[in-house]
């Protein structure tokens, strides 16, 4: 009888698990991989940024490495038309798998655009806290992947609509993506 009782359960079981596996698609982010999985995700200020998650479906993600002076650049949009939220970062002299700061030279930064209004955000040059952790930097197929954090202040604003205490805290990101050479 009891396992007559679990072959009737089975089905349900199993639909329940289907379910919640589609709704952790776009309620977390994406798993940490190195195989070009063309994936980025972070929170900003707690709330989820991804492509293929709820709301951001037209995510636009570029990575370019400029080789003449080994820069990365990763920027991932989305958005359609004249509201649009960008999140990126720059790292100047990148020699491959490593933690690079967010100082200096390298930075990262976020842009939030509602039509002529929009609010540029950009890490401190003396924060000694944000960072892009390469992970994973494949020269022959072209994939680099990692791990990234930052808190970023206002820069720029069109309007001056922007609060300049504001500060974006972007924590727990992470990207697998293929660049394109430059």
């Amino acid at each position: 009888m009891k396992k007559f009782k679990l072959i009737l359960l089975m089905p349900l079981f199993l639909l329940f698990v289907g379910s919640e596996c589609r709704k952790d698609l776009k309620t977390t982010l994406p798993p940490v991989t190195q195989e070009g999985a063309e994936t980025f995700g972070c929170l900003v200020n707690g709330q989820l940024f991804r492509n293929g998650g709820s709301g951001f479906t037209t995510l636009n993600l570029i990575a370019e490495l400029f080789s003449n002076n080994n820069v990365l650049n990763v920027d991932a949009s989305n958005g359609t038309g004249s509201v649009n939220q960008s999140i990126g970062f720059s790292i100047k002299n990148m020699k491959g798998p490593g933690k690079y700061y967010l100082t200096g030279n390298n930075s990262g930064g976020l842009t939030d655009l509602n039509g002529n209004n929009f609010c540029k955000y950009k890490t401190d040059s003396l924060d000694q806290t944000s960072y892009v952790n390469i992970t994973y930097f494949d020269t022959i197929r072209e994939v680099v992947s990692g791990t990234f954090s930052f808190k970023a202040k206002l820069y720029q604003s069109a309007l001056g609509t922007c609060d300049s205490t504001h500060i974006i805290d972007v924590t727990e990101g992470r990207f697998d993506v293929f660049y394109f050479k430059q």
